[in-house]
């Protein structure tokens, strides 16, 4: 019963020691060990050698037990964490995070598991969650950036996409939209003044916002598509729940009354 009660307690992740008991039956001569199992609260369990994988999470179908799909560990954990995307547990455990890490050391900031944890990227049961994925090497998502000549999508020039943690791809991103960002020259008085076709301040809040307000619950990449006459960022995602075009241009409207 003991080794049980320690297979249960180190070979399951998150913890199910409480959700189970190990009892002895006795049938005349003969002991009967009772295990039950009870409905836990924070699903998808696995087995801790395996991870947060399919290889190593299983659901009962009938009188077999099935690995269950990336789909199906996805829907258990938004049943029990919740639907804020950046606090659910990734299903990626396996996470790096050395460009996050030398970008916190250039601003003598600490990244250590204790910042990780306040920063909300490691949950209490020790899991890495959706905003450490974001964070990290291994990040799923990407900026696509495209250049074109002329207003149309025509004439096609380059284009190139930013992976890695998207702090990487914030400053790559920002990299190349300003190579991409001709200067142009004015006399004033008897001096001459060079200055871009936009200053940094617009395109640095422009490609935050576009980072930062995207709906990550999405696969798609954010789209950056530089024009002669203008630059498009194109982030994914809708208007908020509860709030729709019609609402939107009625407050924006009351707003610059103000």
């Amino acid at each position: 019963m003991e080794r049980i009660s320690n297979m249960i307690r180190d070979g399951i992740k998150p913890d199910l020691t409480g959700f189970t008991t190990v009892s002895l039956i006795r049938d005349g001569n003969t002991n009967i060990i009772k295990i039950t199992v009870c409905r836990g609260i924070k699903r998808p369990y696995h087995l801790s050698e395996k991870g947060l994988k399919p290889s190593g999470t299983y659901v009962r179908h009938g009188v077999t037990s099935a690995p269950a799909s990336d789909e199906m560990i996805r829907q258990m954990i938004k049943d029990s964490d919740g639907t804020t995307f950046d606090k659910l547990r990734s299903i990626n455990q396996d996470l790096t995070f050395q460009y996050t890490e030398s970008y916190f050391k250039s601003s003598n900031a600490p990244f250590e598991e204790s910042n990780k944890r306040t920063l909300n990227l490691i949950n209490d049961d020790g899991y890495y969650t959706n905003a450490a994925l974001l964070l990290s090497d291994q990040c799923e998502h990407s900026i696509k950036c495209a250049v074109y000549r002329g207003i149309g999508k025509t004439n096609f020039q380059a284009r190139n996409e930013f992976t890695g943690s998207i702090l990487k791809q914030m400053d790559d991103a920002y990299q190349y939209i300003n190579l991409q960002n001709n200067q142009n020259s004015s006399i004033i008085n008897l001096k001459r003044e060079d200055h871009p076709d936009y200053p940094a301040y617009a395109i640095r809040e422009a490609l935050q916002n576009t980072i930062v307000h995207r709906d990550y619950d999405y696969s798609g990449s954010i789209l950056i598509n530089i024009f002669d006459d203008r630059i498009e960022f194109i982030s994914i995602g809708g208007l908020v729940k509860g709030l729709n075009r019609e609402l939107w241009d009625r407050n924006t409207k009351d707003y610059r009354k103000l």
